[in-house]
């Protein structure tokens, strides 16, 4: 067999016409900012005219003020536990009554569309019993290394002592570190809508011994996946299926529904599952999808969510949240912030600070502050699809009486962000790997912090008195969203996060850092392509452990990048494949393909923008280049290949993004198969 490298271009998703959708104009068009300047001046309105008023004539200029104008509407929100509900009950009923639903042509309100679900379009039930026995610990990833038992709770203590952890999420991991009989979730229904997300808590709940519904579109080889996984835990998995079926084969060719096209058919599903399964799930959002897109699934969710909760199925909801958006700050945080900012030399060249003053409040309340952490890369749509999020969890608690989980992770390489059809990849990619560079803000990979929000969902429907249950008295409906934040830095860093994008950037491309706080008060520091790819100096990764080299120009100047990558040969040996990055030239992105070790052909599929076109690198010699131009906006995803063989290596390559080429992180990458 050949190695290939494969180039999947992505220029744009299929527009799906189908299913949830923006409303109407006047004209005939579906505006996503038209559409949310009148849902947040609506959600505005309790607040007083002045505000929406200013929402509504930000209308031209909405995508620089949205930031600004959200940050407000928090504000307004810390006013009075009454004016939080009411501004999340005007936010969501203007969603409701002006979103539609679209099937075969017809149009109809979302409402009237979840009221009447299609019976041509039923969906069957599948249930996957797991025979593994429940774990005697519970172990987290951590850049190459496992944290188990005393270790994490030590780990988990430095995050919160650097800043990067809030103290009450901190006691939350520890105490779900040191209880077993909490990690026991036999007897325990979750429902994860996305369940395949990066973020989910999937995984670690079906190793927990918990029932989980997983909702997640039809891909039969991720269902695969997920039904091994599902029959090597303590846990059980139930699936939605298009046709009846029995083995896990067929299982897993049948499974999946699409939550934005389908979404009254799963309400009718979950419907009438859910009273079979142990009593009192709870139900999980972990959905993304780029763009407007986000916002219409992020819907499409909450329709689910409050048509349950109405029909008494569900105990409770759960949310995994971003520290960009805006949020009350916990105590502690507008302190740091003040001290962080005093201490940067930023100030001095009139950067913004992080900490606003403090927010208008009813008399006898105690002070408020707001949180800014917007990053207007991500645009308005992000904004509503996260608010939709913010406004529920805050509805179904302090007004339903429903336990709410809603924890913010802090940011992380996942592929939604770095690779797939996100356009800003490029630039996230980029910010991510400079943030450590400021003091307190830490970045990490995706396993990790899925292991970790697992965990808080956990100490959360365990735990009586966590902050998510509604029997717990809360200073402030807000405080749901944020007490137990684990925002990597983001609340008490000193200078504002949205300031500090281009250097984040900028310094991500110079010197990329990935600083580790220690137990014992120390800082390791490692570069963002060890955590990428392979940890620096040995350490345990990818594949085993290898040494990241940077060549001369890239002490100098980080332009260039060395990764060494283990491949597995017939013997079970180790050999390193080594892939080159090139400095890209805007607005040109040049590509290499180098020699495999063994001196084996080797093809890759070079892109054009309508189609893929074999480039033949045979003959070549071990570091001859092949280069193409590629268009800088275009966005181009890594498949991998693993080959058998007595010099057989493993190929890999490097991600092409918007003109630079980035790493992809070694989380993302799917499970290398050396084929008989």
């Amino acid at each position: 067999a050949t190695p290939t490298l494969d180039f999947d271009l992505q220029l744009l998703m299929p527009k799906i016409t189908e299913g949830v959708q923006f409303p109407t104009g006047p004209e005939g068009k579906r505006s996503t900012l038209a559409t949310g300047v009148a849902v947040f001046a609506a959600a505005a309105a309790p607040a007083g005219e002045e505000l929406a008023g200013a929402i509504r004539k930000a209308r031209k200029t909405w995508r620089q003020e949205y930031p600004e104008m959200l940050t407000r509407l928090v504000e307004a929100q810390s006013y009075s536990a009454q004016r939080a509900i009411a501004i999340a009950e005007a936010g969501l009923a203007e969603i409701y009554s002006t979103f539609e639903f679209v099937r075969d042509g017809e149009m109809v309100g979302v409402e009237a569309a979840m009221a009447a679900p299609s019976a041509a379009r039923a969906l069957h039930t599948a249930t996957v019993a797991g025979s593994g026995a429940l774990p005697t610990s519970l172990s987290v990833p951590y850049f190459g290394d496992s944290l188990s038992d005393q270790v994490l709770v030590d780990q988990v203590n430095a995050w919160a002592d650097y800043g990067a952890l809030e103290p009450a999420g901190a006691a939350a991991l520890c105490a779900v570190a040191n209880s077993a009989e909490w990690r026991d979730l036999r007897g325990r229904t979750f429902v994860a809508l996305g369940a395949t997300a990066e973020l989910g808590p999937l995984a670690l709940l079906l190793q927990c011994g918990a029932t989980v519904v997983a909702v997640a579109r039809g891909k039969p080889a991720k269902w695969a996946e997920l039904v091994s996984m599902a029959r090597a835990s303590a846990g059980t998995l139930v699936v939605p299926l298009k046709r009846p079926a029995s083995s896990d084969e067929e299982i897993a060719a049948a499974a999946g529904a699409d939550l934005l096209t389908e979404t009254p058919e799963l309400a009718a599903w979950l419907a009438e599952t859910l009273p079979a399964l142990p009593k009192g799930a709870t139900v999980g959002t972990y959905t993304y999808l780029d763009g407007e897109l986000n916002v219409r699934i992020s819907l499409a969710c909450d329709l689910i969510c409050s048509s349950l909760a109405a029909k008494g199925l569900c105990a409770g909801l759960a949310f995994v949240q971003t520290p960009s958006q805006a949020f009350l700050l916990p105590a502690g945080c507008t302190e740091a912030c003040d001290e962080s900012f005093a201490s940067s030399y930023l100030r001095l060249l009139r950067y913004a600070p992080n900490a606003r003053p403090a927010a208008p409040v009813a008399d006898g309340e105690p002070t408020r502050h707001a949180h800014d952490g917007y990053v207007p890369m991500q645009g308005p749509n992000y904004a509503l699809a996260k608010a939709i999020n913010h406004w529920r969890a805050v509805l179904a608690r302090s007004r339903d009486g429903l336990t709410v989980s809603s924890n913010v992770a802090p940011a992380c390489r996942t592929a939604s962000m770095v690779a797939g059809d996100n356009k800003n990849a490029r630039a996230v990619a980029a910010a991510l790997a400079g943030m450590g560079n400021f003091r307190p803000m830490l970045v990490f990979n995706a396993e990790t912090v899925a292991v970790l929000m697992g965990m808080l969902l956990i100490h959360d429907v365990r735990n009586p008195a966590s902050v998510a249950s509604p029997s717990v008295r809360l200073g402030h409906p807000l405080e749901l969203l944020s007490a137990q934040a684990f925002h990597g830095g983001s609340f008490r860093v000193g200078v504002k996060p949205a300031a500090l994008g281009r250097l984040f950037a900028i310094t991500g491309f110079l010197f990329p850092s990935d600083p580790r706080p220690t137990s014992a008060g120390q800082l390791q520091r490692g570069s963002s392509a060890e955590s990428v790819a392979e940890t620096r100096g040995g350490r345990r990764g990818f594949g085993g452990g290898q040494a990241v080299r940077r060549s001369r120009a890239a002490e100098s100047w980080a332009s260039w990048r060395w990764g060494g990558w283990a491949s597995g040969a017939a013997s079970g040996s180790l050999r390193v494949s080594t892939v080159r990055q090139l400095r890209s030239r805007a607005p040109w992105a040049w590509g290499e393909c180098v020699r495999a070790v063994g001196g084996r052909e080797c093809e890759r599929l070079d892109h054009e923008r309508r189609g893929s076109k074999r480039w033949d690198t045979r003959g070549a010699r071990r570091r001859d280049v092949v280069r193409r131009r590629l268009p800088a906006n275009d966005v181009l995803r890594v498949q991998w290949q693993a080959f058998k063989g007595s010099e057989g290596p493993c190929w890999c390559g490097e991600g092409v993004f918007g003109g630079r080429l980035e790493h992809y992180e070694t989380a993302t990458l799917p499970t290398l198969v050396l084929p008989a």
